[in-house]
């Protein structure tokens, strides 16, 4: 088993309370891209959202309401990460 990180960044306008979008890269412990990933959102221990990381280890998850959340990353030649 491999270990991966995501890199994440995220867009909201915090004063309005509207939705936001959260993006990010997983990429490998060396930085190289890591594709296929499945990437979760948690709220309340309930999925809420999901993609799955692209050629580039690239993703987003828009239309996120304001809250606490736990984002899981996994594929399987690599352990979960949760953040």
């Amino acid at each position: 088993m491999r270990i991966f990180a995501i890199i994440l960044w995220f867009s909201a306008c915090a004063l309005a309370q509207t939705a936001a979008s959260i993006g990010g890269r997983v990429i490998d412990h060396s930085g190289k891209p890591v594709s296929g990933a499945t990437v979760q959102l948690f709220a309340d221990n309930e999925a809420r959202q999901s993609a799955q990381s692209g050629s580039d280890g690239s993703y987003t998850l828009l239309g996120i309401d304001p809250g606490k959340y736990k984002i899981v990353v996994t594929e399987p030649q690599f352990y979960d990460l949760t953040q």
